[in-house]
């Protein structure tokens, strides 16, 4: 359970990056430099410096999938067995990219 739960959180953190990244670049913005700020202040971790930067250098025609989705499914099952509705995970595991 606590694999699965610290994977449907990478899963998580990476599609609030990519919504971030995309609302930076549908304004106009540098998509390097809001990765830059935010992996140089709130968040100076491997993972943000990793997925950041790569999605900060993808065209948005070519988004990169969160390799995490089949975790965000897991647990959104295993929440349901549970009687736990897991709205973020059900999400992430239904876009299923």
């Amino acid at each position: 359970a606590m694999k699965m739960a610290g994977n449907f959180l990478m899963a998580a953190s990476l599609e609030s990056l990519r919504e971030s990244i995309a609302l930076i670049t549908a304004e106009d913005g540098d998509p390097a430099k809001f990765v830059e700020a935010i992996t140089e202040t709130l968040y100076p971790l491997p993972f943000y410096k990793r997925f950041g930067g790569a999605l900060a250098g993808r065209d948005a025609a070519t988004p990169l999938s969160n390799p995490f989705v089949n975790s965000a499914a897991l647990t959104s099952a295993g929440g349901k067995s549970l009687g736990l509705d897991l709205p973020v995970a059900r999400v992430i595991a239904e876009r299923g990219d």
